[in-house]
């Protein structure tokens, strides 16, 4: 009996290596793909697949949804596809010289985006430009209500009235 299984071992492990003695690479077919609510695939094309484990590796699903990566070591891998708004991922086994069937279904995720603003104050005018004086000319043309110099007070930069008319 224990000769047996180790004549089955023996030969398990031969064919997994190539003539060379290497063991031989398998590959990996699948498809990237969303459910509808009737059931049906629908598929995504150009979705961006990559594949990590021992090796890794990226490719895009063609017009049909289908990705390949051929020459892929025996190992556990796990291939993940994203499109915008969507990602799945699979988790996979190739042994050496098999290929795997790998279908990744897609699901919503969150669109999540950000905005970075940097800057200098370099070309600002500094605020001290800024004239804050009333001049005669401006209190002899300016419209004035019942001649009063406080009237003139909003035309000051950062003077405001309250809502009694008073400034502040």
């Amino acid at each position: 009996m224990k000769l047996i299984w180790t004549l089955s071992a023996l030969l398990t492990l031969a064919c997994c290596f190539a003539e060379d003695g290497k063991v031989a690479p398998g590959s990996i077919d699948g498809e990237v793909f969303t459910g509808s609510v009737d059931g049906q695939r629908a598929m995504a094309p150009a979705a961006h697949v990559s594949l990590r484990g021992p090796v890794t590796r990226e490719t895009a699903s063609d017009a049909t949804g289908r990705y390949r990566f051929e020459l892929v070591p025996p190992g556990r891998y796990q291939a993940e596809a994203t499109a915008p708004g969507l990602s799945g991922t699979v988790t996979l086994d190739i042994a050496a010289g098999e290929t795997v069937a790998a279908p990744i279904p897609l699901e919503l995720t969150a669109v999540t985006s950000s905005v970075t603003v940097t800057g200098t104050d370099s070309g600002v005018p500094a605020a001290s430009a800024q004239s804050t004086a009333i001049t005669q000319s401006t209190v002899d043309n300016a419209p004035n209500q019942n001649e009063r110099f406080d009237s003139l007070l909003p035309l000051v930069p950062g003077v405001v009235r309250d809502p009694t008319g008073t400034s502040i």
